[in-house]
């Protein structure tokens, strides 16, 4: 199924996903989460990465097992990923 994410084609570099959840572009509608939820079933939010990039599907890599992040990526967003991606 096609869609968007914050009204973005190319998905992959505006989101990242497990089987546990999802970290998507922060511009992303509420409509487009919703559907993104409902099509991938897993909880989506909406984050950051490597110090304030919103398309975070170019800063981290992840699977069900972990995820890597770019080296200048906050703390802060470090925990925003492993709690949207259902590591903690």
């Amino acid at each position: 199924e096609r869609g968007t994410i914050a009204g973005i084609k190319n998905v992959g570099a505006a989101g990242v996903a497990t089987n546990k959840g999802a970290l998507v572009h922060p511009d992303v509608s509420s409509e487009e989460l919703e559907h993104l939820s409902n099509v991938l079933r897993v909880p989506a939010e909406v984050g950051t990465a490597c110090g304030g990039v919103k398309y975070v599907g170019l800063c981290v890599v992840a699977n069900s097992n972990g995820a890597i992040a770019g080296e200048v990526t906050t703390g802060p967003e470090l925990g925003r990923v492993e709690s949207a991606l259902g590591f903690i």
